[in-house]
């Protein structure tokens, strides 16, 4: 469930189905064929000699919206994503990630995040972690939104509940008196998770946004997922709900599947 660091894709908001889905991942442009050599390139990382030193994973993945926050990310649209995750055998970790964005306002656009992170998990019940990541539009889009950091520090206890605290210090958005700059942001989510036998999981989210010296309305949301694993396969249908006002946030379902490398 929880969103922060190093794949840990959770309550994503899930989104409408639409007609193109599939063509609206594999839309051509130039940012889109950037992003897929860069996706080429960690790939072949994952399949080097340098994968002994600690452990790393490449995740494909596809979903009908981006949903990040409880707010929509890709306009509607469909979204491709790929995850590179290493982590050392100590508490060292960090993450590269590449997802689309919607194609209407931001023509076509990829957004890449770089993080890193420390934290301890496989001892004991408590797990945790504490991670810095940048996020940054790839693309000319007209609405191409400005690079910005996010901290991020997350508790998880016995694989079952996990608490993730995030702060943005720098988000870019509309001010109050008109206009763009920058405000902060806090988020809190709570995460359940709950096997259902071998494959089946079910997991449950409430969280919320609150934003500072920005106009842009504080919002809570919740999710239900349901998700099926076999093998590097997993394929998870979602349902999430916010209260914020405005009109991109909302009841929705997101479909999305999962490729582990």
């Amino acid at each position: 469930m929880l969103s922060a660091g190093f794949g840990r894709s959770g309550c994503i908001g899930p989104a409408r189905l639409r007609g193109g889905w599939c063509r609206g991942i594999l839309a051509p442009g130039v940012a889109q064929g950037r992003a897929l050599g860069l996706v080429l390139v960690l790939a072949a990382a994952c399949g080097s000699p340098a994968r002994a030193v600690g452990n790393t994973d490449l995740v494909l993945g596809l979903q009908s919206q981006k949903v990040q926050r409880g707010q929509a990310q890709s306009d509607g649209d469909a979204v491709a994503s790929a995850d590179l995750r290493w982590r050392a055998d100590g508490p060292w970790r960090a993450h590269a990630g590449l997802s689309t964005l919607d194609r209407q306002r931001r023509r076509g656009g990829v957004e890449a995040q770089l993080g890193a992170g420390i934290g301890r998990d496989g001892e004991g019940d408590w797990d945790w972690q504490l991670a810095a990541t940048h996020y940054r539009v790839l693309g000319a889009g007209p609405a191409r939104r400005p690079a910005y950091e996010e901290w991020s520090a997350s508790l998880d206890w016995a694989g079952r509940w996990q608490l993730l605290l995030t702060m943005v210090p720098a988000y870019p958005g509309p001010l109050p008196g008109g206009g763009r700059g920058r405000g902060r942001l806090w988020q809190q989510e709570l995460g359940w998770h709950q096997r259902l036998g071998p494959s089946w999981a079910l997991d449950l989210g409430l969280g919320r946004v609150r934003y500072g010296g920005l106009a842009i309305a504080d919002a809570g949301y919740g999710s239900l997922s349901l998700s099926w694993t076999h093998g590097p396969l997993s394929l998870s249908a979602t349902r999430i709900h916010s209260d914020s006002p405005t009109s991109d946030v909302g009841p929705r379902a997101l479909l999305a599947l999962a490729w582990r490398l």
